[in-house]
């Protein structure tokens, strides 16, 4: 009688542990489920192009969850996944003209609109005499990211102001409001609303303390607003 009832009560638990995991299961997959919302359409789109290459950079989008990466659309064609705000394009021809559009997506594949078109042209800004900002028209920051110190020493095969990439974000009373990321050219651009800004390098910029160096901007009302930042890469 002893040995029947441990089998029963072994049976019972085994049963009673399925089940628990049962409805485990089927809360997590009932969680998953339940995010049908898309991310907002990607905004601020803007392209920059130096050389053989555009690059593109863009607002974040907001989730209810949290957006995960963004496509790039070249000519209404999909061009490629990334998982920031920022993307590049080498595969062109400079005599051509490109329209690009990007859309954001989450974890559980939902994916937002596209954003609204930018396209490249015949006219357009020249900064620092090799980077092309379109269009005309919009509002932003633009220009070149050299390397420093300007002081002490500077050589032939590593110039004080010798462009280079890195990650950037653009703050407003400490809050991000666009990212951006210059090329091999040191060429950006990102397009705000004028305004007073900061220039944040990203942790892995490679720039000597980069939390350290900040510079503040002014985006002005008409069209793009251009600079040059140098940063101490800790050339010496």
């Amino acid at each position: 009688m002893t040995k029947i009832r441990h089998e029963i009560r072994y049976v019972l638990c085994v049963g009673l542990f399925l089940l628990m995991a049962a409805f485990a299961f089927q809360g997590c997959a009932g969680n998953s489920a339940t995010d049908s919302s898309a991310p907002s359409v990607p905004t601020n789109l803007s392209a920059i192009q130096s050389s053989n290459q555009i690059g593109l950079s863009w607002s974040a989008s907001t989730d209810n969850v949290g957006a995960i990466g963004y496509k790039i659309f070249r000519d209404g064609k999909y061009l490629e996944s990334v998982g920031t705000v920022a993307g590049l394009d080498s595969e062109i021809t400079g005599s051509a003209q490109y329209c690009y559009t990007v859309s954001a997506y989450d974890a559980a594949g939902n994916e937002s609109g596209q954003s609204a078109p930018i396209c490249t042209a015949t006219s357009s800004t020249i900064i620092n005499g090799q980077c092309s900002v379109f269009p005309e028209t919009a509002t932003g920051l633009s220009g070149v990211v050299l390397r420093g110190p300007t002081m002490p020493v500077c050589n032939d095969t590593e110039p004080c102001d010798a462009p280079f990439s890195a990650g950037f974000q653009l703050k407003k009373d400490d809050v991000t409001v666009a990212a951006f990321r210059s090329d091999a050219l040191g060429c950006f651009a990102v397009q705000v609303p004028s305004g007073n800004y900061v220039v944040v390098p990203d942790a892995d910029a490679p720039i000597l303390f980069p939390k350290s160096q900040t510079r503040s901007v002014t985006v002005g009302p008409d069209g793009w607003t251009q600079v040059e930042l140098t940063f101490d890469t800790g050339i010496r």
